[in-house]
């Protein structure tokens, strides 16, 4: 039983290896032409990077102290693509709160994006950014859902800076998730809020850039070269069990 069970996760470490190897850490580059956030969203635009279309944006701010979050016009979106071939989108503007307002601050975006080659499906997720407390203590933060995916959290990504006071400093500006479904995904609606909080006598929170990459994998009947990997994994599990056994 043992050896079985041991010799199963080695050909489920393996598959893993062989279909995500390098994904969480590829480089970014920007791609196609920027747009303007309002533009997309007053004339239901259309923005393609590759073989994924972004649609459907819409975008709302809430503030106590005027510009502590951009409005639509300020907000640029530009076309990414990884060195593995993922294509994505960033934003880009001046999300911020400032410790003369109390109360925080709050934005919101969201969008659909689809993938235009049948041969391909959504596989993951990964948001990165650049949340920033200038002092010893404010906190600014990016929330991200695919609802209805993900109904009990489980696909949920966060980016933040968390400092209250010396010493005590949370950060993580990067997350990922890879989607566990049991029908292929090739759309996906996309909700990211921004939170800001300054606290009294302390500098402003800031956010400049927010970058999203849609992991890709194919959809299809494996090739013969897949039979053949196949075929090893198959040879690694039966030494596997071989020598525990």
């Amino acid at each position: 039983m043992k050896s079985s069970t041991l010799a199963s996760w080695a050909l489920v470490a393996l598959v893993t290896c062989c279909c995500f190897a390098g994904s969480a850490s590829a480089a970014l580059v920007e791609t196609g032409d920027t747009a303007s956030l309002a533009d997309l969203i007053d004339n239901d635009g259309v923005y393609v990077v590759g073989d994924k279309q972004f649609s459907n944006f819409n975008y709302g701010n809430a503030q106590v102290t005027p510009d502590d979050m951009p409005s639509a016009s300020g907000i640029s979106v530009i076309g990414l693509v990884d060195d593995d071939g993922n294509y994505g989108i960033r934003f880009r503007g001046y999300f911020s709160d400032s410790a003369f307002s109390q109360g925080g601050s709050d934005a919101a975006i969201e969008f659909d994006v689809d993938v235009l080659d049948e041969d391909y499906e959504i596989s993951g997720v990964m948001l990165a950014g650049n949340p920033n407390v200038l002092g010893d203590a404010g906190a600014i933060n990016v929330t991200e859902d695919f609802l209805p995916l993900g109904a009990n959290g489980e696909y949920t990504l966060s980016i933040y800076d968390d400092r209250q006071g010396a010493g005590l400093q949370f950060s993580q500006l990067m997350d990922s998730v890879y989607f566990n479904e049991p029908e292929p995904i090739t759309s996906l609606h996309v909700y990211k809020d921004i939170g800001a909080l300054a606290y009294t006598g302390y500098p402003s929170v800031t956010l400049s850039r927010i970058d999203q990459v849609f992991y890709q994998e194919p959809i299809r009947v494996p090739e013969p070269a897949g039979y053949a990997l196949l075929s090893l994994m198959g040879a690694v599990v039966v030494g596997l069990r071989y020598r525990l056994g």
